[in-house]
């Protein structure tokens, strides 16, 4: 009967598809997720990703299969506490793509994040994640509203009235302000233009 695996936790979240663990005699060692690549640095959904790993695996505790080993590094599978497989479920929530040499289940889960377009698949990565995010689209450029000085009121004239020359209103605002309304054919400051029913009485 074989022993059980052993049980590493889970102590750095470097990006999604790298972490630092401990084994049960406390050596810390580099394990990188087979199967998976998490966007670069400084790619689009990079912060994303991360965040999302570090909730998923920061002081965890998981079992490595498919071991691989190097002197300080560990190229395997991360089986979470629940039993699920960490590759298969960060493919299907759209937080890391899959590695060229990716099994075909692991393809799998990225089609369907793929498909639901979530994610890294979701705009404005669109599943690219080595380079950085696109700009956005500036906005549109808001009208530019003019506004025009009210011109100065013209200088009192002789107006073409009834009456010849007299004190002129260019209202009846005005002439009612001048206590001179209503106004009457003939007299000083009648005007035709104040007369709108052309009754011989301005500014009724």
């Amino acid at each position: 009967m074989a022993p059980p695996p052993d049980v590493y936790t889970v102590v750095s979240v470097v990006n999604a598809a790298t972490v630092e663990v401990t084994d049960p005699r406390g050596a810390r060692k580099t394990v990188q997720v087979l199967g998976v690549k998490a966007p670069a640095a400084s790619g689009c959904f990079a912060p994303e990703s991360v965040a999302w790993a570090t909730t998923q695996l920061l002081n965890q505790r998981v079992t490595l299969t498919s071991l691989t080993a190097t002197a300080t590094d560990l190229t395997a599978s991360l089986a979470l506490a629940d039993g699920s497989d960490y590759a298969t479920r960060a493919l299907q929530t759209g937080y890391v793509r899959a590695a060229d040499a990716a099994v075909s289940a692991l393809r799998t889960a990225e089609a369907q994040a793929h498909a639901a377009a979530v994610g890294l698949w979701a705009p404005p990565c669109a599943g690219d994640i080595d380079h950085p995010a696109p700009a956005p689209a500036p906005a549109p450029a808001k009208p530019k509203v003019t506004t025009t000085e009210a011109e100065p009121a013209p200088a009192p004239t002789e107006d073409e009235s009834d009456s010849g020359s007299a004190p002129y209103y260019p209202n009846c605002a005005a002439a009612r302000a001048a206590h001179a309304a209503p106004l009457y054919r003939g007299e000083p400051g009648y005007s035709s233009k104040l007369d709108r029913d052309n009754d011989g009485v301005a500014c009724e």
